[in-house]
């Protein structure tokens, strides 16, 4: 029974919801009201609100319903025939074996095939006899919740749990042969060696763990994920381990050494899944990895390149896994529309889908490493297949895809130098003169389809990027250099002034950018062009421009005049042939993806700014019998976003198809910060919400709905981006721009207590801003003042430091550090942090460090030349110019050249979670929570004042809850089923008299509402909970509990961030 009906019948009572009595009435009017209006007043307000130069579409197109479980459930059963009917051919079910219930993921299949092992709710593992379809035994495992398990080659079993620790089991034996201790934090991922003699275990605690699995002593400690480690893999000769890790980092360690062989963000959010193919007959090999941004990316294991992109699901990929001849790659997607998808690995196409039940939160999929067997859920929820796989039948058929690469080319330069006029030309557009403009502008250069290989062909798409040229958007406009094959940079070469104003300093951020992407990066061809030829005058010399090729080692020259067309063919020509095909990933995907790219982009040429998902969802699925589904046609949404033609906004399923808008305002704001004359470099969070600020007029959008959407999304891209601090003070919230104060600072370049100068080239405002905001996010330094290209810190362990910025010439700047009061260890861990923040955003090679030595008698600073002369002739000492004393000049060095490596990747993890939690609570401020909701606390009236601190927590770490909103706002008639299909989690609150919320009938009926739109249900024991709790069961659809009786509140800190990572951006 429908909720909302259920309560107008009465079969839930309104105690179960926590609503007074004399609430509901006023509410159940409301209620009918709202039912009986809405239709309409939803057609009305949404289609006028975000339609822009269009008319709305038909009101006739109802909004599609919220994805609802129990009509997939129904499908699901219904479609069993049909699902027998057109199984792959190649795969054979030898077994489906109905498993006890309490057997629950983590599941495994024992090498011989013969057993299966699986953690349970109740921290046991239980094994399966597949052959006499019984139970084996049951092994206590573990304290907490069982989260991973793995068998070796020789049967033996490892179990990694939510109590940190990793135990190895002969499963004859009732107690484990071994409990490996130290992780920090729950393990996620444990894998043996192929041998079996070394286990790797991941957790987050964001280390990767090396074991010697006979004496369980810890072989290696490698930090190197900041948000933890997700999954784990070793090569199949045992040498290397490949992990992936929540942010989106996959690394390749060395498992001799330990040291990193290489690493690669990719995956937006996370990497959820890897697998490490077989070797094949020429002796190579693959990684595959599958996230949350639904894609599968194939890797060169040794050397890091990214071979393939591989598109198809709709949801994330939990599963990746290749067959054990090596010809097939295997990918699993639960949720709506769950399904396996096969893969050749010569082409990397779709060769067949297998359905999976929707209603598995996290099923399992595996092939067995020796045999042509594969692992699956089966048909139900406690039910598991074995498959018998024959490859070469599977490989037979190739269902229809397409393959696409698309190629970036970058048009960047100073202001007015033309570079929008040529951008026109050279995407075959006709000639119009235009004036300097904030924002980014994307056109379609080429587009043609090509053959690759006999009969397979290959759609090529050279995209270009007319990126703003004044100086002072240049930090937001360098922010899209990732990626490019070819740059343009333009100068005018009559100018009177400064011809090259621009070129050395976007060379060195297109370099950086390049050298950023590490191993993999793709190669980058720059030309130099010099724009309205047609002008005439005197322009710059040739030996001049021939000195700054030589010089920026810039690859062609070209003159050009966009309006008469000079040289733009021999240009265009060009650039088509400096793209490298062979170097850029290729992606395969389906042809329903080119459909909706096409319908997208014919949105946006509309002139349409914002609309949400569900809209263009209706308008393109209108009158199609084969429609897709929602999720479908999300993800194609969010794989055209990649292209950067259309921008998915993180709040209210926005999708912004004009996105140069946000560049456009984003520079407004920065200049207009800066031009205030207090000279602060701030403005409150409420004036840039509300456009209380300088934008020229012709850039402005009319809407006002509207053009607060895109100032929450430029505030979002601008803090993700780490360009400002989100600062509380006792009257505003204050948004923070480090780069925009003109308040000089008097001691600068000469601070009190230098320790260190660094010289480094690249984007030298884009670092130093970068850098100031995560140190103020590190929690060990906090922003203390403000300066014109300086910043100060206190540190929590006492003193002050900073930083201040001296720009020597385009691109490249002299960057000191300072320091009083302030101990030895941390004065390390400052300059470390520093250290690694250069190393990863400047241009390699270019960065120098200098330890700044002064006298302990005069206090004056010794000469770096004089140091460097010194200690090149082999002396340590030298006495001081001003008062003779003799000066150790190793004491910097020495003293400064270590720093623990944990430390600066839990600042660096710190800085990524308050990044986070700006975000968030920017988009949550008071005006904008009453209709937002993470979770719904659930709790017995008994318990109503520790789940009201609870909610406090949650408010205090942005998560809002839904608890008794009636009673704090009496002008809010809303319930929760009007949220049950936006809130995610579930917290069912376990108190004093042990009773859990879930016994009641009614309230088993709302869960049931949560669990069919996809929440989580979480079991909180509260601090009143007296009764022991050594295996407690479970409740109704809980998958995972935290016990609040700890007395150093670390399951407080575990619960809060379990349930932000459900809702992070």
């Amino acid at each position: 029974m429908h909720l909302y009906s259920a309560m107008l019948l009465g079969s839930i009572p309104p105690f179960a919801l926590g609503i007074p009595l004399s609430k509901l009435v006023s509410f159940l009017v409301s209620l009918i009201v709202g039912l009986l209006l809405l239709p309409g007043l939803y057609s009305g307000i949404f289609r006028n609100l975000f339609a822009r130069n269009k008319q709305p579409a038909p009101s006739s197109l109802e909004e599609p319903p919220f994805e609802d479980w129990e009509v997939l459930k129904k499908q699901w059963k219904e479609g069993a025939e049909e699902r027998a009917r057109n199984k792959p051919i190649g795969l054979t079910l030898d077994d489906q074996t109905i498993l006890p219930k309490n057997l629950q993921n983590p599941i495994a299949l024992s090498p011989n095939g013969a057993f299966i092992a699986s953690g349970s709710r109740d921290t046991m593992i239980r094994l399966w006899d597949l052959y006499k379809q019984q139970n084996l035994t049951r092994l206590n495992a573990h304290t907490k919740l069982v989260s991973t398990i793995a068998w070796s080659p020789n049967n033996l079993l490892v179990s990694g749990a939510n109590d940190k620790t990793v135990r190895i089991w002969d499963v004859n034996r009732p107690e484990p042969l071994n409990t490996l201790e130290g992780h920090q934090d729950v393990i996620n991922a444990i894998a043996w060696s192929p041998d079996g003699s070394r286990l790797a275990s991941g957790s987050d605690d964001k280390t990767l763990r090396i074991w010697d699995t006979l004496s369980g002593r810890p072989l290696k400690v490698l930090p190197g994920h900041p948000k933890g480690l997700r999954c784990v893999v070793w090569s199949p000769d045992g040498k290397r381990i490949a992990t992936g890790g929540n942010g989106g980092l996959i690394r390749i360690w060395n498992a001799e050494t330990g040291q990193p062989i290489w690493s690669k963000e990719s995956h937006t959010n996370g990497v959820y899944c890897l697998a490490w193919s077989p070797q094949n007959a020429q002796g190579s090999s693959y990684i595959a990895s599958g996230g949350k941004d639904e894609t599968i990316r194939i890797w060169n294991p040794s050397t890091g390149r990214e071979e393939r992109i591989l598109e198809g699901h709709s949801n994330s990929i939990t599963r990746v896994s290749f067959s054990h001849d090596g010809l097939l790659l295997a990918s699993l997607s639960p949720g709506s529309g769950a399904e396996i998808i096969f893969w050749r690995t010569d082409t990397w196409e779709r060769v067949a889908t297998l359905p999976i039940n929707p209603s598995a939160r996290n099923p399992p999929m595996a092939f067995q490493p020796n045999e042509p067997k594969l692992l699956t859920l089966g048909e139900e929820l406690d039910e598991i297949a074995i498959w018998h796989v024959d490859s070469h039948k599977l490989i037979e058929r190739i269902l229809p895809s397409i393959q696409y690469v698309n190629a970036k080319v970058v048009l960047v330069g100073d202001t007015g130098v033309g570079k929008t006029g040529l951008g026109l030309v050279l995407s075959s557009n006709p000639f119009v003169p235009t004036v300097s403009t904030h924002g980014r502008h994307i056109w379609t250069l080429k587009k043609e389809e090509v053959v690759i290989h006999h009969d397979k062909k290959e759609l090529h798409e050279i995209i270009l990027w007319d990126l703003a040229g004044q100086p002072g958007y240049r930090i937001i406009h360098q922010l899209h250099l990732n990626e490019v094959t070819v740059a343009l940079i333009v100068f005018d070469g009559a100018s009177e002034t400064n011809p090259f104003a621009g070129v050395r300093h976007w060379t060195r951020a297109l370099r950086q950018a390049q050298q950023k992407q590490r191993e993999g990066a793709l190669p980058l061809k720059i030309f130099l062009i010099e724009a309205r030829i047609d002008r005439g005058g005197i322009g710059v010399s040739d030996e001049r421009i021939k000195a700054l090729i030589q010089e920026c080692g810039i690859d062609a020259h070209f003159k050009t005049s966009a309006k008469s067309g000079e040289n733009i063919p021999e240009l265009r020509q060009a650039i088509i042939d400096a793209i490298q095909w062979q170097d850029i990933p290729p992606v395969n995907s389906t042809e329903l993806f080119q459909q909706i790219k096409g319908f997208l982009l014919e949105e946006k040429k509309s002139g349409q700014l914002l609309v949400q998902e569900r809209i263009l969802y209706r308008i393109f699925a209108k009158d199609k019998i084969d429609a897709p589904s929602l999720a479908q046609f999300i993800t194609c949404i969010k794989h055209v976003e990649a292209s950067g033609f259309i921008k998915r906004l993180n709040f209210e399923e926005f999708v912004l198809l004009q996105p140069e808008y946000i560049d456009a305002y984003g520079s407004a704001l920065m200049n207009a910060v800066r031009d205030e004359p207090d000279g602060l470099g701030s403005i409150s969070e409420d004036d840039a919400k509300q456009g209380r600020f300088k934008i020229p007029t012709d850039e402005r959008i009319k809407d006002k709905k509207q053009e607060q959407f895109l100032l929450l999304a430029m505030i979002d891209d601008l803090l993700y981006h780490e360009l400002v601090l989100r600062e509380q003070t006792n009257t505003d919230t204050m948004l923070i721009f480090p780069s925009q104060s003109t308040i000089a600072n008097k001691e600068m370049p000469n601070p009190k207590g230098k320790i260190v100068s660094f010289t480094f080239e690249g984007p030298t405002r884009n670092i130093y801003t970068t850098l100031a905001v995560r140190l103020a996010r590190s929690e060990l330094f906090t922003k203390k003042d403000l300066w014109q290209d300086a910043i100060t810190y206190k540190a929590a362990t006492g003193g002050t430091c900073g930083l201040f910025l001296q720009n020597r010439e385009e691109g490249e700047a002299e960057l000191i550090l300072f320091a009083t009061s302030m101990g030895e260890e941390t004065q390390k861990l400052f300059v470390h942090f520093v250290t690694l923040h250069l190393l990863k955003h400047a241009i390699p090679g270019s960065i120098e460090r200098q330890y700044i030595i002064i006298c302990p008698n005069c206090k004056e600073e010794i000469s770096a030349r004089v140091i460097q002369l010194r200690q090149e002739r082999g002396f340590k000492t030298l006495n001081c110019p001003i008062c003779d004393t003799l000066v150790n000049i190793d004491t910097g060095k020495q003293r400064l050249d270590t720093a623990p490596l944990p430390t600066i990747i839990e600042m660096e993890s710190t800085a990524d979670s308050r990044r986070d939690l700006a975000m968030l609570q920017a988009r949550r401020s008071k005006n904008d929570q009453k209709n937002v909701y993470d979770v719904f606390l659930c709790y017995n009236e008994a318990d109503s004042q520790t789940a009201k601190q609870i909610a406090d927590h949650f408010i205090e770490h942005g998560i809002i809850p839904w608890i008794d909103q009636w009673e704090a706002d009496p002008d809010n008639n809303h319930t929760i089923q009007e949220y049950i299909h936006q809130i995610k989690n579930v917290t069912l609150c376990i108190g004093k008299d042990g009773q859990n919320p879930s016994q009641q009938p009614a309230t088993q009926e709302l869960l049931q509402a949560f669990l069919n739109q996809g929440a989580t249900i979480i079991s909180v024991i509260l601090p009143e909970y007296q009764q022991e709790m050594l295996a407690m069961p479970l409740p109704m659809g809980s998958t995972v509990q935290f016990d609040l009786r700890d007395a150093d509140k670390e399951e407080m800190n575990d619960l809060i961030n379990y349930i932000y990572v459900s809702i992070e951006p």
